[in-house]
């Protein structure tokens, strides 16, 4: 049992040192930026790409590979539910791209890394503990999980208001971040059935609130305190909503978390 847990946990460090890996080579070999113009009749637009623009997709697409691969020589479920473990790793190593592209070789980019790669071992690990229905650490790894993908949601959150300046190319961000990471943590706590549907009406209530946030002048983090708020509402209201006695109710129970947005907004709008 031991050898067997030290293999698995040499598959993942080992996935997650190739991605910090590839995210060290492609910061170190070009910082010049790509232009690429798009016209479609009298609408121009203008995307700027960096080295790392390219690499991430990749590199969470890679992420995915290895943690498909990782569970399907340890489980025999479907291939849709295989496929779902794929989400957070592969979102998670994309969001990490999108924080490394605001630094330079500096300290804070040396931080991030560190930080990124630990979050990255969590990921993969508990991937792996939970396609195991009977390991002991089956609960501990659904609530770590569950709080990775709100984390990741977060990361994504900040990294759009940051990077991004047009509204048509913010919202599929936000819209797929959402649906992706609402349809995990739904499967995650078990929530049901028409898992699709839910994650596609988190997705699509949150894209208007993004919509509507994108012209408020307001930080970074004050947008992305908001934001996430609204993901955790209605992911967690989808999810009591079966035993409560109505939507209202369902509402009332996760009142609580209006106080701590609240003044981590203002915090961040001051500060």
């Amino acid at each position: 049992m031991m050898d067997e847990r030290q293999k698995v946990g040499n598959e993942y460090s080992s996935l997650t040192v190739l991605i910090l890996l590839i995210y060290v080579l492609a910061t170190f070999i070009s910082g010049s930026v790509l232009t690429i113009p798009i016209r479609i009749g009298g609408f121009l637009l203008v995307l700027n790409w960096k080295m790392i623009d390219l690499v991430a997709p990749a590199a969470g697409l890679l992420a995915g590979i290895g943690t498909y691969e990782m569970i399907s020589r340890r489980s025999l479920k479907p291939f849709r539910e295989k496929l779902l473990h794929t989400i957070i790793p592969f979102v998670t190593t994309l969001a990490l791209g999108i924080i490394l592209r605001n630094f330079g070789v500096s300290a804070g980019w040396a931080v991030s890394l560190v930080l990124g790669g630990l979050l990255l071992y969590l990921v993969f690990m508990s991937e792996c503990i939970v396609c195991d229905p009977t390991d002991p650490r089956m609960s501990f790894v659904r609530i770590l999980l569950t709080a990775l993908a709100y984390t990741t949601f977060l990361i994504i959150a900040v990294g759009v208001r940051v990077n991004i300046s047009r509204l048509i190319i913010e919202i599929p961000i936000v819209l797929l971040g959402a649906f992706i990471l609402s349809m995990r943590i739904f499967t995650l706590q078990e929530s049901g059935g028409y898992v699709e549907i839910k994650a596609g009406a988190v997705a699509l209530l949150l894209s208007e609130a993004a919509a509507a946030l994108h012209y408020w002048p307001i930080k970074s983090l004050s947008y992305s305190i908001v934001l996430i708020f609204f993901f955790y509402i209605l992911t967690s209201v989808i999810l009591v909503l079966p035993r409560k006695s109505s939507f209202i109710a369902a509402l009332k129970s996760q009142a609580w978390a209006v106080l701590p947005t609240l003044v981590l907004f203002v915090y961040f709008e001051i500060f």
